[in-house]
């Protein structure tokens, strides 16, 4: 299957969850989540479509990856790790391109993974920059300092 094919498919699967409903924040979702995968490195892509999954829910938060892992048997011959990533309503605040930006950045945590928060998000960051989406981290950083999420411009 094509690169389009896949994503097609994953969009029809319950790979983003809630996998029904077509609200203009899953609407955007969706096309800024269709921008992401149509740019990433084929290593990443495959990354996405084998441990990640999406769920677009209505929290007061940005987003947030959450891990998930098993080790089978108990005694700990096989892991399997797994990403949910949940994209909170307030995510649907920022414009269309800091949304892309936000989305390849929290795809970026499932593929490196420093040892502390700062690190990691400078690693996230560091990455998303190499697969092209500068400007879409740009834009969500300065998006993220103004007072629609409670700092102050700057």
């Amino acid at each position: 299957m094509s690169r389009e094919d896949n994503i097609k498919y994953m969009f029809e699967s319950d790979r983003i969850w809630p996998p029904v409903g077509f609200s203009a924040k899953r609407q955007r979702f969706m096309v800024a989540l269709g921008n992401v995968l149509k740019r990433l490195p084929d290593d990443a892509f495959e990354h996405v479509e084998d441990c990640i999954d999406f769920i677009v829910d209505d929290i007061d938060a940005l987003a947030l990856n959450v891990p998930f892992s098993r080790t089978f048997p108990a005694a700990g011959e096989v892991t399997i790790s797994y990403d949910q990533i949940i994209v909170f309503r307030t995510a649907f605040l920022l414009s269309d391109e800091a949304l892309v930006g936000l989305v390849a950045h929290e795809i970026a945590h499932s593929i490196v993974c420093m040892d502390n928060h700062a690190e990691n998000e400078a690693a996230a960051d560091a990455t998303i920059e190499k697969w092209g989406f500068g400007e879409e981290l740009a834009q969500l950083e300065k998006e993220k300092r103004t007072s629609v999420f409670g700092q102050t411009s700057g």
